[in-house]
């Protein structure tokens, strides 16, 4: 009797569930300094199979990194006043065991005046179903920020 009622408790579950993880999140850091704005991205590696597949990539870690340095363009994109910005510099890395980082730095000429910066994610679509992504500013010249209609200021 016991047997059959685990039997039909297990029958009642969804496959699915029993082997998926729950939906990732990554993060986003915006970093505007007076000659520089610097994107860390940072993404598990575990949700990264429908973008970088580990039979593809022997050396999964080292391999997905090189490709994402070589790739950035895909990944991230940063305008201000509606022109996009040419990188400086990128590197990606392991953060730590299966946390990917790539950091991404553009030339930033400080202004008084306000400017309109776009971040653009383009790497979500690779990423799974209810993948959740944080995007954090950071401003350490002490600027004000203004949000309106989820667009954020720098004056």
């Amino acid at each position: 009797m016991k047997l059959l009622l685990l039997i039909c408790l297990l029958a009642c579950i969804p496959s699915g569930s029993l082997l998926a993880h729950p939906a990732g999140f990554s993060g986003m850091r915006l970093t505007v300094e007076a000659e520089r704005v610097r994107v860390a991205l940072t993404v598990h590696a575990r949700d990264m199979d429908d973008w970088f597949p580990p039979g593809k990539y022997p050396d999964y870690v080292g391999d997905i990194t090189r490709e994402m340095e070589n790739t950035v363009d895909e990944i991230v994109e940063l305008q201000i006043q509606e022109r996009p910005q040419a990188i400086e510099s990128v590197r990606a890395f392991e953060l730590e065991t299966g946390l990917i980082e790539i950091d991404v730095d553009y030339r930033f000429a400080d202004s008084a005046e306000s400017v309109e910066m776009l971040i653009w994610s383009k790497h979500l679509i690779w990423l799974p179903r209810g993948h959740q992504q944080l995007l954090y500013i950071e401003d350490p010249r002490g600027m004000p920020l203004d949000t309106e209609q989820g667009v954020v200021k720098f004056s």
